[in-house]
């Protein structure tokens, strides 16, 4: 049979953690990475190509990549929003 694995939502995990600040990708990206800012206007429907929108999907995924131990660690810290310490940590697996 399948075994179904957590799903964590970042934006859902950084209105817990973070309630008073913006949730959107972009801010989340500005503030807990160095990637550059990369959701000028709306790349997502704007795309001249193929190739720009592939460079945006991957900054997306790059980042949510990158900002999803942040904010993990930040409810383990905190023990925020009732979530308990001990899951949290078992969906961190390997990140630091």
């Amino acid at each position: 049979g399948a075994i179904p694995t957590p799903i964590v939502d970042t934006m859902l995990l950084h209105k817990v953690v973070q309630p008073d600040l913006p949730h959107g990708l972009a801010y989340l990206g500005s503030i807990l990475t160095d990637i550059h800012r990369w959701k000028r206007g709306d790349p997502g429907v704007n795309a001249r190509s193929d190739r720009e929108l592939w460079i945006y999907n991957a900054l997306d995924v790059a980042v949510t990549a990158t900002i999803f131990p942040i904010l993990l660690r930040l409810a383990v810290k905190h023990e925020v929003g009732g979530i308990r310490p001990e899951a949290l940590r078992a969906m961190m697996g390997n990140f630091p």
